[in-house]
């Protein structure tokens, strides 16, 4: 979907954006409720969303974003004044990059966008470190040394031509007034699931969703069906590797709403299966997926496809408990040290795992690391592939790079977790955001009420010993379908990865060739070419760690062709 790009600078804000309420709005993405905001802020019932912005920017200032729902980023300009802010959704779904010199912001919601108008200038070194260490995006830092993103639930104030900025919202905020029974609980969660398919969607729009058999995707396809609302689905079938085609799932789900499904063999479109299709301007594994991709674009396209939702988001908001209980500090947290005992009792000696194991490893560990400002969940330092050069190992310090803490501070170690998660969710969805696509993707799961009021209710709602997504399952019993309901896993593996490298000599020369990441001192050149020598045959050691290489190299390499010869910036 298209964005915008502008620049505010002392003439302005430029383009100037509609005007409403004093205040010049540029505004992308989608409103929540419109109706009822409008019915809110005095408005007429077919208020603009800039109208609808500049209501609520004149009522709660930088707070708009705990009342403005959906998925968006604003640029507001207060005229009289002399103020403007730079806002987005609570979530930070929908990205907005910035960079300040010489008097003036320049933005964009799209990075690409942002650096096409700047140039390739220098690089931000920690930035490719921290990427990767973890394989994720690092935080407000972007491969760009002059460009920043604004970051989940963070508002940017621009005042006599300088960048301030600050938390409107964190998920440490959040809170819910919980039910009184199982049955309440069952309740507010199938309402809030409605909710937050009816917030995701305008009346006239066309709309598909993705389907690919796991309890988020079936929910939101379900939820959405059951109100009456009509809509087709896009799923990825694996005609040639049945341990990952979920046809069975997607069938089931699709035949118990009559839901008219579209399936794409995602065979015959392989990761490898096209060089990088166009400049990214950041590493991403879209840099090698992007024909499976295009296929999905264009099916969509071929259709009329107003909006797509996606399933994103739930394993973080209903609860996965990713192997490991989090919750059981939480207890020390908020003064119940017995409590905490008595819940690691309850989980401890699973297996062969001893009560001592379960004390230290899930109980106090966990709360160490949260009380030091690190993550909550670690990610060892010994699982970093040999093809990372040595000395470039030891000067970025790469083995602690993984340890900090991502979000502002929660109280306890469980909502931590989740409130992490949901950072790298939000900021990893902004480097999919594609331009020159006809439709809009949203993400109900991620609607801002049901994300608060499943991090305040009690963890046994979410996880128990041996079943996750407890409260998620019972609630949508009659909704989805019991063998989606029943399932306990996803199918998953690196067939597709795999195959598809196998194939492709050409990424594999693209790789290897005039390795940037060797050129840069980043990989071992003998190292590397082994470690992709390897993949093609299964052997994807560290996965995760590898990928990240491959996304990192290709983007590296487009830099390289793109990059232009620094020139000093023109004063404003």
């Amino acid at each position: 979907m298209s964005g915008f790009f502008g620049s505010l600078s002392r003439g302005g804000l430029q383009p100037a954006g509609a005007a409403f309420e004093g205040c010049r709005i540029l505004f992308r993405g989608h409103l929540a409720h419109r109706r009822e905001l409008a019915e809110r802020f005095g408005a007429a019932p077919g208020a603009s969303a800039e109208e609808l912005l500049a209501r609520a920017y004149r009522r709660h200032g930088e707070a708009l974003t705990r009342v403005v729902l959906g998925e968006y980023a604003a640029v507001v300009l207060d005229v009289a004044a002399h103020t403007a802010l730079l806002v987005h959704d609570a979530l930070g779904i929908v990205p907005l990059f910035y960079a300040e010199r010489s008097g003036e912001l320049t933005f964009a919601t799209h990075l690409t966008t942002l650096v096409e108008a700047l140039g390739v200038r220098q690089l931000d070194e920690e930035y490719i470190a921290d990427f990767l260490a973890t394989g994720e995006i690092p935080g407000a830092r972007t491969p760009y040394a002059q460009v920043q993103r604004l970051l989940p639930g963070e508002v940017l104030r621009w005042a006599n031509e300088r960048a301030g900025s600050r938390f409107a919202w964190t998920l440490a905020q959040a809170d819910a007034e919980l039910p009184a029974s199982d049955a309440g609980y069952d309740e507010r969660i199938v309402q809030l699931v409605h909710d937050a398919v009816r917030a995701a969607l305008d009346e006239d729009e066309r709309v598909f969703a993705e389907l690919s058999g796991g309890l988020d995707s079936s929910t939101v396809v379900s939820a959405a069906a059951s109100a009456g609302r009509a809509l087709d689905a896009v799923s990825f079938v694996y005609s040639r590797w049945p341990p990952a085609d979920e046809r069975r799932f997607m069938e089931a789900v699709a035949e118990r709403w009559n839901v008219t499904l579209h399936p794409i063999d995602a065979s015959e479109l392989l990761p490898f299966s096209e060089p990088p299709a166009g400049f990214f301007a950041e590493p991403t594994p879209s840099i090698y997926m992007g024909r499976l991709a295009r296929a999905r674009d264009e099916l969509l396209a071929s259709h009329g496809a107003d909006v797509l939702l996606t399933g994103t988001g739930g394993d973080e908001v209903f609860g996965s408990d990713a192997g490991m209980p989090f919750h059981l500090g939480d207890a020390l947290f908020t003064g119940r040290p017995w409590r905490a005992l008595q819940d690691v009792s309850e989980w401890g000696g699973r297996g062969a795992r001893s009560m001592l194991h379960s004390v230290w490893h899930e109980l106090l560990a966990p709360a160490v690391r949260h009380v030091r400002g690190r993550q909550v969940w670690r990610v060892p330092s010994k699982d970093l592939p040999d093809w990372i050069d040595r000395e470039y190992r030891a000067a970025r310090a790469l083995d602690t790079r993984c340890e900090g803490r991502l979000s502002p501070r929660c109280a306890t170690p469980s909502r931590q977790f989740v409130a992490d998660a949901l950072w790298n969710i939000a900021l990893n969805l902004g480097t999919r955001a594609q331009r020159g696509v006809r439709h809009d993707t949203r993400h109900p799961l991620l609607y801002l009420p049901l994300v608060e009021f499943m991090s305040c209710a009690p963890p046994h709602y979410k996880v128990r010993p041996g079943a996750d997504r407890v409260l998620q399952r019972r609630a949508l019993r009659g909704i989805l379908p019991e063998a989606v309901l029943r399932r306990r896993s996803k199918a998953s593996g690196s067939w597709g990865l795999v195959e598809g490298i196998r194939r492709s000599s050409a990424w594999c020369e693209l790789l290897t060739d005039r390795s940037e990441m060797v050129e840069r001192g980043i990989a071992d050149r003998e190292r590397w070419r082994l470690a992709v020598r390897q993949a093609r045959v299964g052997q994807l050691h560290g996965d995760r760690f590898f990928m990240t290489g491959v996304a990192l190299e290709a983007w590296l390499q487009q830099v390289r062709e793109r990059r232009a010869p620094v020139r000093e910036p023109t004063p404003a």
